[in-house]
């Protein structure tokens, strides 16, 4: 997976993070080299970092201006997701969160990371994990991530077959969806805050009320559903699935 910014892509080969000129982005890899995956970008809305997780457990915070990456930590689980906690926020904190396979959302301090960014890049082979604070758990891997219109809530679906929603500033869950019968691979809240759509690897799209978290409406599909998406006046929700619509 490659980012274009200006002339340059983040890129993960060898096992290493680097901002590399467009052309060098992919390149050859010798024989029994383990490539280290990115599975999930971001960027914060003033456009000042970026951040990336990878298939080993590595988050790395970047300088988008400067082309280079700043902060490399270590996490004890692989991040599916990561999301920059929208802004701008009174106290002018910038924050990311973390969905990881481990089941566990965890949140990131730019300024905190950067204070301590020395001894964080040297610890990679140590036990000790970068700061970091923990809203809560699913029972398994997590596999999306999603923030709510309002900036503080988000919505997570996961592999124990469960959406979630959550509030940042309560650092709580509010509200958990049931009734998929297998891995919930998408969930997205309306812009409205009143109903929260999910996919699944059950092959339904399940529309749920945010208030109560009672199921409202169950479509089908032939196939897995990858993504679900609401229309910006909530009267319509969007899905894509592997039966090819």
């Amino acid at each position: 997976e490659v980012v274009i910014e200006r002339e340059h892509a983040m890129t993960g080969e060898d096992g290493l993070e680097d901002l590399l000129p467009l052309e060098d982005a992919v390149e050859q890899k010798e024989e029994g080299d383990m490539p280290d995956i990115v599975r999930s970008i971001a960027m914060s809305e003033d456009g000042l970092y970026g951040v990336s997780c990878s298939e080993f457990g590595s988050l790395m915070v970047w300088d988008i201006e400067k082309v280079e990456m700043v902060v490399r930590c270590k996490i004890p689980a692989v991040a599916r997701v990561v999301k920059f906690v929208p802004g701008p926020l009174k106290d002018e904190t910038c924050r990311f969160v973390a969905a990881c396979d481990d089941g566990i959302i965890r949140v990131f301090d730019i300024a905190e990371l950067l204070q301590h960014k020395t001894s964080l890049n040297a610890s990679l082979d140590s036990e000790s994990f970068s700061p970091c604070s923990e809203i809560g758990f699913h029972d398994f891997c997590i596999r999306s991530l999603k923030f709510c219109k309002d900036g503080q809530r988000f919505v997570t679906g996961s592999i124990d077959t469960t959406a979630r929603l959550w509030n940042l500033n309560s650092i709580s869950q509010e509200m958990c969806f049931e009734g998929h019968t297998d891995s919930v691979l998408d969930a997205e809240m309306s812009s409205n805050m009143h109903i929260v759509v999910t996919g699944s690897t059950d092959k339904t799209v399940r529309v749920w009320s945010a208030k109560t978290g009672k199921e409202q409406w169950v479509g089908k599909h032939g196939a897995y559903v990858y993504s679900v998406i609401f229309s910006p006046d909530c009267r319509r929700a969007i899905s894509a699935s592997a039966d090819r619509t």
